[in-house]
């Protein structure tokens, strides 16, 4: 079973309801294809708003830094000698100071 196909099984009671769209975007960057879908379809809406040629390709790309962030952040955070800057004051990743020590 494929990960968009369990997140469709453990939502089935909402379909009746609601548009289930399973987002699978593997560690590694693979993504399933129902999120390539739904960001080729939502940088296509964006594309109709900005009229840049490359809004899905930056969306795409959008997506994937996050992800990366999220998973430096999960494995820096594992180790109790570092210590991470609160990510949500995006001042602390312009200050320059290390948070190696």
């Amino acid at each position: 079973m494929t990960a968009e196909s369990s997140k469709i099984a453990k939502y089935s009671s909402l379909l009746p309801t609601h548009e289930v769209v399973p987002v699978v975007v593997e560690t590694l960057g693979t993504w399933g294809e129902a999120a390539w879908k739904l960001s080729a379809d939502l940088g296509s809406k964006i594309y109709t708003v900005t009229k840049e040629p490359r809004s899905t390709i930056f969306l795409r790309q959008h997506i994937s830094v996050a992800i990366q962030r999220g998973n430096a952040m999960a494995v820096l955070g594992t180790h109790a000698r570092w210590r991470l800057p609160d990510m949500a004051d995006s001042s602390a990743c312009s200050t320059g100071q290390d948070y190696s020590a």
